[in-house]
């Protein structure tokens, strides 16, 4: 008796293997949105991010060599760049790290987008999805080789905004006019990454 009984209750049966697959299936359907909002927020994320720490190594770099550095936001929606190169002031002698008058710009060789040395290079191509909205003033933001300001002291934002959720996740990465940067929410987007309202 014992032997029937064990074998009766050993397995599970066709209807319970059904309700479990459906639960799981709309659990799985439940969670792909939440997926999808996450990776929306860190690509944006990323980008602002990086475009902030370029800006930081862009002033720091101007004064550490006595160099000034254009910084050029270029392009539209999803197709953008933002490239910093340093410059010999005329006159001076030492350490050539860029000569002649062209910006860093999406279509110029990687040698021309140098800072100190290394490469100041952001493109869309590295942040899927991410869209550049807009830049106030003009794109060239030059920082100071002896104070790092911007040369025009005038403040900049680039904003970024992520493709899938347009209204929702935007990021405006600000340069003050003494070249200082951060990243905030503009007024109409939703908080998140633990940033600020502008």
């Amino acid at each position: 008796m014992r032997i029937r009984q064990l074998k009766r209750f050993s397995g599970f049966t066709l209807v319970e293997l059904m309700i479990t697959t459906v639960v799981a299936g709309i659990l799985i359907a439940l969670a792909v949105p939440s997926f999808s909002e996450f990776f929306a927020k860190s690509r944006l994320r990323g980008a602002a991010d990086d475009l902030t720490n370029q800006m930081a190594l862009a002033r720091a770099g101007a004064m550490r060599v006595d160099r000034d550095v254009v910084v050029s936001v270029v392009g539209t929606g999803t197709t953008w760049c933002s490239g910093g190169r340093q410059f010999e002031p005329v006159g001076t002698v030492g350490m050539v790290l860029a000569t002649g008058t062209a910006t860093c710009n999406c279509s110029s060789a990687a040698n021309l987008c140098l800072v100190t040395g290394d490469q100041s290079l952001v493109t869309s191509t590295e942040y899927n999805g991410v869209e550049l909205v807009s830049v106030t003033g003009t794109a060239n933001l030059q920082f100071d080789r002896k104070v790092g300001v911007l040369a025009d002291l005038a403040t900049r934002t680039v904003r970024l905004r992520s493709t899938a959720y347009p209204s929702n996740y935007i990021l405006n990465v600000v340069v003050s006019p003494m070249g200082h940067s951060r990243v905030c929410v503009p007024t109409g987007a939703r908080l998140f990454g633990g940033y600020r309202s502008c």
